[in-house]
């Protein structure tokens, strides 16, 4: 029997289509792969006949969901890398498949890749909005609950950048800042406390001129209700230094002290309580004495007996001459005792005396000698006391001879 082209062309056609119609109801003789039906019978590649003839079933891509430990996963079949061996929930809709004509139960990935057991990367999947028509959504990292459990987020309408979430410790929503650690081991170094500045005066022929001599100094002062008992004795008679103020010098801005090798007209005479509470005036003195009441007292310098020197305030009586400077120091000692730290360089003695000066700068401070005008006793003491001019901040140990007045 002889078949023409187009008797040939024809059955060919209808076989094609009768195969195209019975495929997805065909069924395996080794399980069952119903999308609504359980597990089928496991098998390989190694124990299925290789068949002629596949198909690729393809339909609309679609998420599922698989419990991975305790967090559940939305996982695209399509764009993941997990191997999900024979299960038979591959033949749900929305999964690529080629399978066998002859076994539609072994099934295979389309594409894989091995799993290293570590969770499959955060991709970008496609769901399903209506029939025929794709979105892309966001997948959202699990959300932490309050019993350690993870639940999926919500997918959004756009991708976005994954966030990790806040780590919570305590009390729900209380949000643990790691703060870096502090090191305690070092601290900065303080910063040095500047060097206050001492300024140091004899009394007699320093703070006084010779007594009643205002003929020959003009710019003394003569308080005639005061006697003075140093030299020849009389009236006191403030020097031009005395009578405008200490205050009107640099010293205003420092602390005071007395070291004399007199004792005035007495530590309880009018004119000692005068020279506290009007000579030894200046700002910076005034509100550490107000602060300090003990300081308006006289101390006293080295015992001829005993030869210790007895300094409990900054104001100094009998200290013998070329030994001031030991009553000094032990004035900037009184001082740092209260907080007042005054370094050797910032100390500045005036005095009358030639004798006295030397020996300041074994101890390292300034000295100047004062009343270089006028002198008195063959040039030995002054005559009209100190000025105003000569207490000046110069740094080393100067003589009236040195500084040309």
């Amino acid at each position: 029997m002889s078949w023409t082209k187009s008797q040939l062309s024809c059955m060919g056609l209808t076989l094609l289509v009768a195969l195209l119609c019975l495929a997805p109801t065909v069924r395996s003789s080794r399980g069952d792969c119903s999308p609504n039906e359980g597990t089928c019978a496991a098998t390989t590649d190694e124990t299925r006949p290789m068949a002629t003839d596949s198909i690729l079933l393809q339909t609309r891509s679609t998420n599922i969901k698989r419990t991975y430990g305790a967090a559940e996963k939305a996982i695209d079949l399509d764009h993941d890398d997990w191997n999900w061996g024979n299960d038979c929930q591959t033949g749900k809709p929305g999964i690529q498949r080629r399978r066998s004509l002859n076994d539609f139960c072994s099934c295979r990935r389309r594409h894989s890749v091995n799993y290293d057991g570590e969770d499959p990367p955060l991709e970008v999947p496609w769901s399903s909005t209506s029939e025929g028509e794709t979105t892309p959504t966001t997948a959202s990292p699990p959300a932490s609950t309050s019993q350690g459990a993870t639940t999926p987020s919500p997918s959004t309408a756009s991708p976005t950048t994954y966030v990790p979430p806040p780590i919570t410790s305590g009390g729900e929503g209380e949000i643990v800042i790691d703060e870096p650690a502090q090191d305690t081991a070092t601290t900065p170094p303080t910063a040095p406390v500047p060097s206050a500045c001492l300024c140091v005066f004899d009394i007699d022929r320093t703070l006084t001129g010779k007594q009643q001599r205002t003929d020959k100094c003009p710019n003394n002062e003569i308080l005639w209700n005061l006697d003075d008992y140093a030299y020849e004795g009389g009236k006191v008679t403030l020097s031009d230094l005395a009578r405008q103020g200490i205050d009107k010098s640099f010293c205003n801005q420092c602390y005071l002290g007395i070291t004399s090798a007199g004792a005035g007209s007495g530590a309880t005479s009018a004119w000692n309580a005068y020279i506290l509470s009007t000579v030894m005036r200046g700002a910076v003195q005034d509100a550490f004495q107000a602060e300090h009441p003990e300081a308006l007292t006289w101390s006293f310098g080295r015992n001829q007996a005993s030869h210790q020197l007895d300094v409990n305030s900054p104001y100094v009586l009998l200290q013998p001459d070329k030994q001031k400077q030991d009553a000094v120091e032990l004035i900037r000692q009184w001082y740092e005792a209260r907080e007042v730290y005054i370094e050797p360089g910032e100390v500045y003695f005036f005095g009358d005396r030639t004798e006295n000066i030397e020996p300041f700068s074994w101890k390292g401070f300034n000295s100047r000698e004062v009343s270089c005008g006028l002198r008195d006793y063959n040039g030995v003491v002054g005559y009209c006391g100190g000025r105003l001019e000569e207490v000046v901040k110069m740094k080393g140990n100067w003589e009236c001879s040195e500084t040309g007045r």
